[in-house]
């Protein structure tokens, strides 16, 4: 299951994007792209960590979530 929520607050959008599954096994995901140039996949927590003012990934038991924050202009 995949859910998301889109919020506007003090001029910052936050995306907020929960799923029910285990998420990436290493613990710092996404603070570098996955494998070299000619990777099928993995680059999607790193793209969001260079362009968002904050990405950030939480585990639960229901799942994974991941918070992306950026200051509107």
């Amino acid at each position: 299951m995949l859910d998301g929520e889109l919020s506007g607050v003090r001029r910052r959008v936050v995306a907020t994007v929960t799923d029910g599954g285990p998420g990436p096994a290493y613990p710092f995901a996404g603070l570098l792209p996955v494998g070299g140039d000619d990777a099928p996949a993995g680059f999607g927590l790193w793209i969001a960590h260079q362009t968002c003012d904050r990405a950030s990934l939480y585990r639960s038991a229901d799942g994974v979530t991941v918070r992306l924050t950026q200051r509107a202009p």
